[in-house]
């Protein structure tokens, strides 16, 4: 049942224990680090963090995000292997 997968395709859930997390996490935390950037550059002085605190949200998310798309991952692929069973 798989389907033919082009070049540069988008990973899916269980095809890969890392690729998968790797690069929802990644892109998660490329988003979460703009906002932060952008908040810490151009917001309201009294409200405004430190790089500590982006750098900290950054790398807080990116490890969030990694353990929930990692377990996703685990739970399709042994979903598809029972299924093969």
């Amino acid at each position: 049942m798989s389907r033919p997968r082009g070049r540069y395709s988008f990973p899916q859930p269980g095809e890969s224990f890392l690729l998968f997390p790797l690069v929802i996490a990644g892109l998660w935390a490329i988003l979460v680090g703009l906002f932060a950037t952008v908040g810490h550059v151009w917001g309201p002085e009294d409200e405004r963090g430190s790089w500590e605190g982006v750098f900290g949200a950054i790398g807080g998310n990116f490890v969030l995000v990694f353990v929930l798309s990692f377990v996703v991952s685990l739970i399709v692929r042994l979903r598809n292997r029972r299924r093969q069973d």
